[in-house]
Protein backbone atom coordinates (compact mmCIF):
# COMPACT_ATOMS: atom_id res chain seq x y z
CA UNK A 1 0.00 0.00 0.00
CA UNK A 2 1.49 3.78 -1.02
CA UNK A 3 0.11 5.27 2.39
CA UNK A 4 3.23 2.67 4.40
CA UNK A 5 5.82 4.06 1.72
CA UNK A 6 5.23 7.52 2.66
CA UNK A 7 4.79 9.15 5.86
CA UNK A 8 3.13 11.95 4.48
CA UNK A 9 0.34 10.02 3.12
CA UNK A 10 0.30 7.46 6.29
CA UNK A 11 -0.42 10.55 8.39
CA UNK A 12 -2.92 11.40 6.04
CA UNK A 13 -4.55 8.43 6.06
CA UNK A 14 -4.30 7.93 9.74
CA UNK A 15 -5.95 11.55 9.57
CA UNK A 16 -8.47 10.66 7.40
CA UNK A 17 -9.76 7.02 9.60
CA UNK A 18 -10.01 9.32 12.66
CA UNK A 19 -12.31 11.91 11.01
CA UNK A 20 -14.61 9.40 9.49
CA UNK A 21 -15.12 7.54 12.72
CA UNK A 22 -17.98 9.06 15.05
CA UNK A 23 -18.62 12.55 15.37
CA UNK A 24 -17.32 12.38 19.15
CA UNK A 25 -13.87 10.92 18.23
CA UNK A 26 -13.81 13.64 15.41
CA UNK A 27 -15.07 16.52 17.55
CA UNK A 28 -12.12 15.18 19.81
CA UNK A 29 -9.73 15.30 17.09
CA UNK A 30 -10.22 18.37 15.51
CA UNK A 31 -10.19 19.96 19.62
CA UNK A 32 -6.77 18.53 19.58
CA UNK A 33 -5.64 19.64 16.14
CA UNK A 34 -6.93 23.49 16.88
CA UNK A 35 -5.39 23.20 21.03
CA UNK A 36 -2.08 22.25 18.80
CA UNK A 37 -2.27 25.15 15.69
CA UNK A 38 -3.53 27.68 19.04
CA UNK A 39 -0.24 26.66 21.04
CA UNK A 40 2.15 26.79 17.99
CA UNK A 41 0.50 30.37 16.99
CA UNK A 42 0.57 31.33 20.35
CA UNK A 43 4.72 30.50 20.62
CA UNK A 44 5.20 32.18 16.54
CA UNK A 45 4.03 35.68 18.29
CA UNK A 46 5.94 35.15 21.67
CA UNK A 47 9.01 34.38 19.13
CA UNK A 48 8.13 37.96 17.28
CA UNK A 49 7.37 39.65 20.15
CA UNK A 50 10.83 38.76 21.59
CA UNK A 51 12.77 39.37 18.72
CA UNK A 52 11.14 42.91 18.22
CA UNK A 53 11.88 43.78 21.94
CA UNK A 54 15.28 42.15 21.63
CA UNK A 55 15.93 45.12 18.80
CA UNK A 56 14.60 48.10 20.29
CA UNK A 57 16.48 46.95 23.21
CA UNK A 58 19.67 46.97 21.39
CA UNK A 59 18.57 50.17 19.17
CA UNK A 60 18.32 51.34 22.42
CA UNK A 61 21.63 50.22 23.93
CA UNK A 62 23.14 51.37 21.13
CA UNK A 63 22.62 55.09 21.10
CA UNK A 64 23.53 54.95 24.57
CA UNK A 65 26.81 53.73 24.41
CA UNK A 66 27.70 56.23 21.21
CA UNK A 67 26.10 59.15 23.90
CA UNK A 68 29.00 58.15 26.73
CA UNK A 69 31.68 57.49 23.82
CA UNK A 70 31.28 60.97 22.45
CA UNK A 71 30.63 62.57 26.16
CA UNK A 72 34.25 60.73 26.47
CA UNK A 73 35.82 62.15 23.40
CA UNK A 74 34.28 65.55 24.17
CA UNK A 75 35.71 65.84 27.32
CA UNK A 76 39.55 64.37 25.88
CA UNK A 77 38.54 66.84 23.27
CA UNK A 78 38.41 70.26 26.07
CA UNK A 79 41.42 68.82 28.43
CA UNK A 80 44.01 68.39 25.28
CA UNK A 81 42.74 71.47 23.50
CA UNK A 82 43.12 73.37 26.76
CA UNK A 83 46.52 72.26 28.06
CA UNK A 84 47.58 73.34 24.25
CA UNK A 85 46.63 76.84 24.66
CA UNK A 86 48.05 76.66 28.65
CA UNK A 87 45.41 76.72 30.83
CA UNK A 88 45.94 75.66 34.06
CA UNK A 89 44.63 72.46 35.58
CA UNK A 90 42.46 73.71 37.96
CA UNK A 91 41.13 75.84 35.37
CA UNK A 92 40.39 72.92 33.40
CA UNK A 93 38.60 70.99 36.00
CA UNK A 94 36.11 73.70 36.31
CA UNK A 95 35.41 73.91 32.88
CA UNK A 96 35.11 70.00 33.00
CA UNK A 97 32.56 70.41 36.32
CA UNK A 98 30.63 72.83 34.52
CA UNK A 99 30.33 71.60 30.98
CA UNK A 100 29.59 68.17 31.85
CA UNK A 101 28.18 68.17 35.32
CA UNK A 102 30.51 66.24 36.63
CA UNK A 103 31.90 66.19 39.96
CA UNK A 104 35.28 67.35 41.22
CA UNK A 105 36.74 63.87 41.69
CA UNK A 106 35.39 62.62 38.26
CA UNK A 107 37.10 65.42 36.49
CA UNK A 108 40.70 64.91 38.03
CA UNK A 109 40.18 61.30 37.22
CA UNK A 110 39.73 62.49 33.56
CA UNK A 111 42.15 65.18 33.59
CA UNK A 112 44.29 62.27 35.14
CA UNK A 113 43.28 59.77 32.75
CA UNK A 114 43.35 62.34 29.52
CA UNK A 115 46.30 64.61 30.33
CA UNK A 116 49.27 62.49 29.31
CA UNK A 117 48.07 62.42 26.07
CA UNK A 118 48.60 66.00 25.53
CA UNK A 119 52.31 66.03 26.33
Amino acid sequence: MLASKDPYIESAYQQLQIISQNQEKRLEYEAREKAVRDHLQYMREAEERGLEQGRIEGRMEGRMEGRIEGRIEGIQAIILDNLEEGISKDRILIKLQKRFDLTEKQAAQYYQQFSHKGI
